[in-house]
């Protein structure tokens, strides 16, 4: 398993009946409208592992089903954001929330904020920006205490159909990129 998480559909039992296929056509729906911007919230099915609990900010989802995005309700500790900072940018101001991205691309730094004309980022959602490193370095300089900015080490990648399965299975709810609920979950500080 790519994502590094103990729980999903290949643990699950066989599916059978009508509910089960409505529920599959469902998923097959929901997935089908994914695109950049849309978060993810895990199902009570991941009872354990990296993504029990998650809230993903999708970044890019491919043709064949691929897909990357970042977790954004997962705070890092003190003691570790204090490393972080001393690894990569010497210092954070205390607005800025620090977070794990998910299990993958430790070296991955995405931002997530609500600032229009950040060279490097673009728009997910309405009101949501996402970028990378030449980013972060422009709002480390420029706009260090503006809230709310997110700077997130890590993501989570789903390779070709895995994402399809696991919404078939029931792993994960979706919000559309233009749902308030959408830019709330990317933004807020949890």
């Amino acid at each position: 398993r790519r994502r590094g998480d103990g729980a999903g559909p290949a643990a699950d039992g066989q599916r059978g009946g009508s509910d089960a296929d409505g529920a599959a056509a469902a998923a097959t729906l929901a997935f089908a409208a994914l695109q950049p911007g849309a978060v993810l919230v895990a199902s009570p099915k991941f009872k354990t592992g990296d993504l029990a609990g998650a809230t993903i900010l999708i970044e890019r989802v491919e043709r064949d089903g691929s897909a990357r995005g970042v977790v954004v309700n997962r705070r890092l500790p003190a003691s570790e954001r204090r490393r972080l900072a001393r690894r990569s940018a010497g210092t954070l101001p205390d607005t800025v929330w620090v977070g794990s991205g998910g299990p993958l691309g430790a070296s991955v730094v995405t931002v997530v904020h609500d600032l229009r004309g950040i060279p490097g980022s673009v728009a997910v959602a309405p009101g949501v920006f996402l970028g990378h490193f030449a980013a972060w370095q422009f709002l480390s300089l420029e706009h260090a205490t503006h809230n709310p900015v997110k700077l997130i080490y890590g993501c989570c990648m789903w390779q070709a159909h895995q994402l399809a399965r696991e919404f078939e299975a029931g792993y994960w709810s979706v919000l559309p990129p233009n749902d308030p609920a959408a830019r709330r979950a990317a933004l807020s500080y949890h």
